[in-house]
């Protein structure tokens, strides 16, 4: 089945996407496979998804079986009020996503947050990490950056995060639009794309 990279891309132009989704400890899972050849999985950062390698990947898949997951809590995957995000966890989530879809090993590509998750991925079990490419990650083991991540991924964060998203579509805009050193360089629908799954309800149960 065909996916969606975001609402500016043409698949029909570019590389074969398939859309996948699995089961990993429960929680419904998405991710996009493109390409032949020696694989490579892709991490996106905080606020990010497979939607921000729409532009990497086709190129990517002409040499990589290339997989781009909305890692949990992220994206069109689910998002469990409960879910652990702490770099250890989404680590150690990660490598089960590896069994889940089969993969021994791979190369494993991290931006920002994912960067840090990717790290400590191949700290843990570094034998299923073939090689660490890394795009300006948060390093985990720095006093600011060890801060900064667990901040960002802490389970107080979390459940408020899921409460919050389905109203911060306005919010996330700003925010993107403050990544951009010049706003008119912003692609048309990119704010469209990442606020996309911003859209969809949180499972909010327990949270009171």
């Amino acid at each position: 089945m065909k996916g969606t990279l975001g609402p500016e891309t043409n698949l029909e132009a570019i590389h074969s996407v398939e859309e996948q989704w699995v089961s990993l400890d429960g929680i419904r899972v998405r991710y996009l496979r493109s390409g032949s050849g020696p694989p490579l999985l892709l991490l996106h950062g905080l606020l990010g998804y497979s939607f921000s390698w729409r532009f990497a990947m086709p190129v990517l898949a002409q040499q990589a079986t290339v997989h781009a997951v909305d890692m949990p809590g992220a994206g069109f995957s689910e998002r469990p009020a409960d879910l652990d995000c702490c770099l250890k966890a989404s680590a150690e989530r990660l490598l089960r996503f590896l069994d889940v879809v089969g993969l021994e090993s791979c190369d494993l590509l991290g931006t920002s947050q994912g960067g840090a998750v990717a790290i400590m991925a191949a700290a843990i079990a570094p034998r299923r990490v073939r090689r660490l490419i890394l795009v300006n990650p948060v390093n985990p083991w720095s006093a600011h950056g060890k801060r900064r991540a667990n901040f960002l991924s802490s389970r107080p964060i979390t459940p408020l995060f899921l409460r919050l998203a389905p109203r911060l579509t306005m919010t996330h805009h700003f925010i993107l639009h403050r990544l951009f050193g010049d706003a008119r360089r912003i692609r048309p629908g990119t704010l469209e794309g990442y606020s996309a799954p911003f859209a969809l309800p949180a499972d909010t149960d327990g949270l009171g």
